[in-house]
């Protein structure tokens, strides 16, 4: 008795399902629902024909986005009139809408037509071939006066893309490039969302001896922001200050006679204010002078940095590769970094 009571109540929740399931892209419905898709975001969105938005939305609009809150039909066209759209002519960023990602169901009262929820993920990009971003979203559209209207918006889970493409996939044309530019040898990292996904070296490190993945660079420049976060870290314990004058610990006898020498701070010298050129050695008789008053103007400078690692050696007694393995690479357990190359560096 209880088996045949279910039967029936079976086939009805069975030909709810089949009757409201998701439309097959060939219905008339889910060919509609895109159109509006269309113009709302193909035109409009992405030209800032801002007649669209007025023309498609229903004037209920209830718009929802997970980083910038809710917004009413007026709200939402204020902001893009003066955000996104308000110089038309330097706007880049585009929407893309997934290829397969839509779904479109119907929604029926008493067996008549009067809803459809849309769902689907869309890209951001101000390059098309380079998407900076997707997010996935659900509209909710309504028949008003016969005439489809976007009532509900929910824009939701913004990440950052990620190409599923393979970071490396042409070894032959990068092997090409450093043959063109006589490069010997190339080492690319692919860091996505703070985790490291990937590291490929390209190139020999000598005749005839390819460079393997766990190659050592010699990265020059690149070792001032490790300088800087030595100092900045010192600070933050308490042992050194960024204003306080280096002459205090270390003053470069070529301008020991020049009293400016005693403006030198951590600050002038991490911002490139010295007033020294990049080098000495650019100057006519090779000795270190002031080109202007320190902190008066901005000049991109190796000796400033020179001149802090002195300064920090002279306070702590220690050469400036020990600071940095003591503050910064062991704490960070980078095992393969060092300011110079030691008996340990092949080992």
């Amino acid at each position: 008795m209880t088996i045949n009571r279910c039967i029936p109540l079976f086939f009805l929740l069975f030909s709810f399902i089949k009757t409201n399931a998701q439309l097959e892209k060939t219905d008339a419905l889910y060919k509609t629902i895109l159109a509006k898709d269309s113009l709302l975001f193909s035109v409009g969105f992405n030209t800032c024909d801002i007649s669209q938005f007025e023309n498609q939305m229903s004037n209920k609009l209830a718009f929802y986005h997970d980083k910038d809150g809710f917004s009413d039909k007026g709200k939402f066209l204020n902001d893009i009139k003066n955000g996104l759209c308000k110089d038309s002519q330097q706007r880049q960023v585009k929407r893309i809408l997934v290829e397969g990602s839509t779904e479109i169901f119907p929604l029926y009262k008493n067996g008549t037509l009067y809803a459809a929820i849309q769902n689907g993920t869309h890209l951001f990009a101000e390059n098309l071939e380079k998407p900076s971003g997707t997010a996935k979203f659900t509209h909710l559209w309504t028949l008003e006066n016969n005439d489809w209207k976007l009532t509900t918006s929910l824009s939701f889970d913004h990440q950052p893309y990620q190409s599923k493409e393979p970071p490396f996939e042409n070894d032959k044309q990068i092997d090409e490039f450093l043959k063109r530019h006589n490069m010997p040898t190339l080492g690319l990292g692919i860091i996505n969302n703070g985790k490291l996904q990937e590291i490929k070296v390209f190139g020999e490190i000598k005749k005839g001896v390819t460079a393997p993945y766990n190659t050592l660079f010699n990265v020059a420049s690149l070792t001032k922001p490790i300088t800087a976060m030595v100092a900045l870290r010192l600070i933050s314990l308490g042992k050194w200050k960024l204003d306080e004058p280096l002459y205090h610990y270390y003053t470069d006898p070529d301008i020991a006679q020049d009293p400016r020498n005693m403006k030198l701070t951590t600050r002038l010298i991490l911002s490139h204010q010295t007033g020294f050129l990049n080098w000495r050695g650019m100057n006519e008789n090779k000795k270190l002078r002031f080109e202007f008053d320190p902190g008066t103007k901005y000049q991109y400078s190796g000796e400033g940095f020179e001149y802090l690692r002195k300064a920090l050696e002279s306070k702590f007694k220690k050469p400036l590769h020990q600071l940095a393995n003591e503050l910064i690479f062991q704490p960070l357990k980078m095992d393969d970094t060092n300011y110079i190359w030691d008996k340990n560096t092949d080992a």
